[in-house]
């Protein structure tokens, strides 16, 4: 069999820190990665057939840990010792009929924030996570002196993880939060999100992202409605990076049941268009690999697509991985 070579693109400024340890292992969590058939597995067929085929089908990860995503994961793990911490609290109290009352949901906020604060303690001080604890300190004090005692909240499950097959078709989704929101009324699901910036075209981009409707349809296909309040929809919950300090923002969004039907009829088109992607060899969706089709970033497979574009997905999976990728099935055996 004739090797294949793999030609590297013009540098670029690396979106990957492989010379630091795991943040994984420096928190003592099991990295669980994305729901499995979720959001990010349905949406990878959509962007690129090629990158879903690279990650998915040959099984090729990035070495190292993207620094965007590493400040995401670790915001998430603080919030949910957070939230578990409050729920702890709230369990055992009696609920009088009406509104709970003030010790209910602020009565032990000083060790659910001592105790977020102590979840990602390992990172402070580890050799190349200085930048990205300066951002989490200022996201997490932001987010504590903005909601600590506005937010009327019954948690009902913190990181739950509902799935859903029927006839071969698969969606999950990994709920960050859902609680039960005396404000706003009923039951809504809280999804946490860290950006740079928060601007007009990301806030709307919320009412129709698969993620949020996939949330929703999950809920309804999958939770017996009568033992919880009235679903009313997801509460994105977002935090910037800023030096300044962090900008706070949360989005309703409350997608009708029209939109629900059009985001199952469009779950099952892609379902059905994904075999004959398969046997088309997965192809490359050519302009999708950088710039605003990607935030201005660039695909984590674009060195492979532009050193050998022409190279069959096949003759992929008999090669070893790239420099600067690792092998999904390798790292399952070795762990």
């Amino acid at each position: 069999m004739t090797k294949i070579i793999l030609p590297q693109a013009p540098p670029s400024r690396p979106k990957h820190n492989a010379n630091r340890a795991d943040p994984f292992e420096l928190l003592g969590v099991a990295n669980t990665g994305a729901s499995k058939r979720g959001n990010t597995f349905w949406k990878t067929i959509r962007t690129c057939p090629r990158e879903h085929a690279l990650r998915n089908v040959v099984g090729w990860r990035r070495r190292g840990d993207a620094e965007a995503l590493t400040v995401g994961v670790t915001f998430h793990h603080a919030l949910e010792v957070y939230y578990r911490a409050i729920q702890a609290h709230q369990r055992p109290l009696t609920i009088r009929p009406g509104r709970p009352t003030e010790h209910y949901f602020w009565g032990n906020l000083a060790e659910a924030e001592q105790a977020a604060w102590a979840s990602i303690e390992p990172l402070r001080g580890a050799a190349g996570y200085e930048e990205t604890y300066a951002e989490l300190e200022r996201m997490l004090g932001g987010y504590f002196d903005a909601y600590r005692r506005k937010d009327h909240w019954r948690i009902i499950a913190v990181e739950e993880t509902l799935e859903y097959e029927d006839d071969g078709l698969a969606y999950s989704a990994r709920l960050d939060l859902v609680v039960e929101d005396y404000d706003r009324g009923g039951m809504w699901v809280v999804e946490h999100k860290s950006a740079r910036t928060i601007t007009e075209e990301l806030v709307a981009g919320y009412q129709l992202d698969q993620q949020i409707l996939g949330q929703v349809w999950l809920l309804r296909a999958c939770v017996d409605a009568g033992s919880y309040p009235t679903l009313r929809g997801v509460l994105v919950n977002i935090a910037t990076k800023h030096k300044r300090g962090p900008r706070l923002e949360r989005v309703e969004c409350m997608p009708s049941r029209q939109h629900l039907v059009g985001f199952e009829g469009s779950l099952r088109a892609w379902h059905a268009v994904a075999p004959l992607l398969e046997r088309l060899g997965w192809p490359q969706a050519l302009g999708n690999c950088a710039g605003p089709a990607r935030y201005w970033s660039k695909c984590d497979y674009y060195d492979i697509c532009y050193g050998q574009p022409d190279v069959p997905v096949e003759a992929l999976r008999q090669e070893p991985p790239p420099m600067g990728f690792v092998s999904a099935e390798l790292e399952a055996a070795d762990g």
